[in-house]
């Protein structure tokens, strides 16, 4: 079989749980969702995870939800998983394959690396255009070549971490002769201890 591995930083990504909100607005939009639908998924996406009852201006509750005929009710805590993020009002399958690739749980940053980030990350940026991504993104894979410490995206400034969260993601892919793939996801976190350098803060069957 051919196999495939590929390891990302999760600082690269945005976090569901601590991200500043003008970045998980600026992905929403990205996906191809109008200012409406941007704003009202925001809000409940943000109700999801805060601890209360109280509705946010377009968000949506415990009220909704039964309204809307579903059998379970926001959480009112921080996601613990990416896929919990579909259970959101608002999340159809097609948005949400759109945003899986750039989403975390695990960087616990407001911010993102954006020497690291994927392009999809980067168009959610305020005020960016796909000419300045496209432009950025050949300039670092020009500084990688040459081995040279990538610069940040200067459009970054006011969303940028400034560091590597220590936790990556590992996504395996295994593809057989008759086509056949098969993808296991991983997430590690490295720690200081030399006994256990490392543990799995997530293991599972990935998406094709």
């Amino acid at each position: 079989a051919e196999i495939r591995l590929v390891m990302r930083d999760e600082s690269a990504k945005i976090d569901l749980n601590v991200a500043n909100d003008v970045l998980i607005k600026g992905l929403l939009l990205s996906a191809g969702q109008d200012e409406e639908q941007a704003n009202q998924i925001l809000d409940a996406i943000l109700d999801w995870r805060d601890p209360d009852d109280l509705i946010r201006p377009q968000g949506a509750e415990r009220d909704r939800y039964e309204a809307t005929g579903l059998t379970y009710i926001p959480a009112n805590a921080p996601f613990q998983t990416v896929d919990e993020l579909q259970r959101v009002i608002g999340i159809t399958p097609d948005l949400y394959r759109k945003l899986a690739g750039a989403i975390t749980v695990f960087s616990r940053l407001p911010g993102i690396n954006s020497t690291l980030a994927p392009r999809q990350v980067l168009l959610a940026l305020p005020n960016v255009t796909e000419a300045d991504v496209d432009a950025y993104l050949a300039q670092r894979e020009e500084m990688l070549a040459a081995e040279q410490v990538p610069l940040p995206f200067p459009q970054a400034a006011g969303f940028e971490s400034g560091a590597a969260s220590q936790v990556y993601n590992l996504r395996s892919i295994a593809k057989a002769s008759d086509g056949t793939q098969f993808v296991r996801e991983a997430v590690a976190k490295l720690a200081q201890d030399p006994k256990r350098p490392f543990s799995f803060l997530l293991w599972q069957e990935g998406r094709p």
